[in-house]
């Protein structure tokens, strides 16, 4: 996407936009649902989860590559035993599982659909979709019940 479309966004965004009567002074507020529906994009959060979920599947798809071995390695675990007092740090694998699952992806069946590359881009990008769509709705729901609560 160019500057040029994104500024034109923006300004659509910026007009689109209802005016609210604050007590220190005018100022345009829209929900950030809102704002994301009106310029056509995803969160930040689906976009950070379809990155990852995308870079995955050609990790998996590429033989005996240097990126592979070390996404399949067990190198990165604790060689001494030694634990650390506040916890262990989540690895890029835990996150990956973590992430799939709130897409409703089978982490077992990784393997298998990312080795069908079509299906697997179609599977991956209909789950962000969805994920993102529940995501609003949740948000929004949210927002609904806290603005009740307060009148």
């Amino acid at each position: 996407m160019g500057v040029q479309s994104s500024c034109a966004k923006v300004r659509a965004v910026s007009h689109a936009l209802p005016m609210v009567d604050c007590t220190r002074s005018m100022a345009r507020q829209a929900a950030n649902t809102e704002v994301l529906q009106i310029c056509t994009i995803s969160g930040i959060e689906a976009l950070l989860i379809a990155a990852q979920v995308r870079w995955t599947g050609h990790v998996i798809e590429v033989n005996n590559r240097l990126p592979k071995i070390i996404f399949y390695s067990e190198h990165c675990e604790l060689q001494d035993g030694a634990r650390s007092r506040s916890g262990q740090r989540k690895r890029y694998k835990d996150m990956l599982k973590g992430n799939l699952k709130r897409c409703s992806i089978v982490p077992a069946d990784l393997e298998t659909l990312a080795m069908e590359r079509s299906k697997w881009r179609l599977l991956y990008k209909t789950s962000i979709r969805q994920f993102e769509s529940d995501r609003i709705r949740a948000v929004e729901a949210k927002r609904e019940q806290r603005k009740t609560a307060t009148i």
